[in-house]
């Protein structure tokens, strides 16, 4: 089957308060408005006959709330991570347009009128930091596992490698029976535990909370595993890993 690319969704939070007051936001939690609710009502009919494979948002409660409408109605459930929150403004949070405008002015910086230009404000999250944050989840989320989870989306398939598939039917006569429970034979305890996490969606950080133990000790656990499963990476994992069931498929 030849492959297809993935198709990935950029849709922006719908209006807030300070939206309406020409506020900086950032970081700040603030919510949707009445007219917010009924953008992302409005998206949430432009998105009805679309099939999403997973749905990620920041943290924040205007990007929350607006996917949560999104998505509402599928067995879907919103990915929130912080990392995919908006610039960090710092100081400048909650000012208006006009008083950053004088702010650049009493800096001596060039008064271009971008609203998204903040070389040179102190204490502004840079372009370098922001995608350091962002790229994170971007890696974690490979375009590859996209187009897997999309594909078996739509075909309602296990997408696996040939090796897990190899695997799994080994000892059962037909693949389709499901897999062989004695592939985690090969996984301690551990590797069984940190399995199961990592089939519940949860990043490496938190992972590495539960677990005690250090985040690059979880990146490196988890490559093990997926070599010892034979399967390709985080999304094939967790799809192993439901077939198992070890872990509900609401999660």
């Amino acid at each position: 089957m030849q492959s297809q690319g993935a198709r990935l969704w950029l849709v922006r939070h719908g209006e807030t308060d300070w939206n309406a007051q020409r506020r900086v936001q950032g970081h700040t939690p603030t919510s949707l408005n009445n007219a917010g609710r009924g953008q992302a009502g409005d998206l949430a009919r432009f998105f009805k006959h679309h099939v999403f494979a997973a749905a990620w948002s920041s943290d924040l409660p205007r990007a929350s709330e607006t996917a949560d409408m999104i998505v509402a109605g599928r067995n879907l459930a919103v990915e929130r991570t912080q990392r995919l929150r908006e610039r960090d403004f710092g100081k400048y949070q909650g000012m208006k347009s006009a008083d950053l405008f004088a702010a650049r002015t009493a800096l001596g910086l060039e008064q271009n009128g971008d609203l998204a230009d903040w070389s040179g404000m102190p204490g502004v999250e840079t372009n370098a930091e922001l995608w350091q944050r962002v790229s994170i989840v971007l890696k974690d989320i490979s375009t590859r596992e996209l187009v897997d989870s999309i594909r078996s989306v739509g075909s309602g398939s296990l997408l696996i490698s040939r090796k897990a598939a190899e695997s799994m039917a080994q000892g059962r006569g037909h693949a389709a029976r499901g897999p062989d429970p004695r592939i985690l034979d090969e996984l301690s305890q551990r590797e069984i535990a940190m399995l199961k996490l990592i089939a519940r969606g949860l990043e490496n950080k938190v992972i590495a909370a539960e677990l005690s133990m250090a985040e690059q000790t979880v990146k490196n656990s988890a490559s093990r595993i997926y070599q010892k499963l034979g399967v390709d990476g985080r999304a094939e994992a967790r799809k192993l890993a439901l077939a198992l069931g070890l872990v509900n498929r609401s999660l």
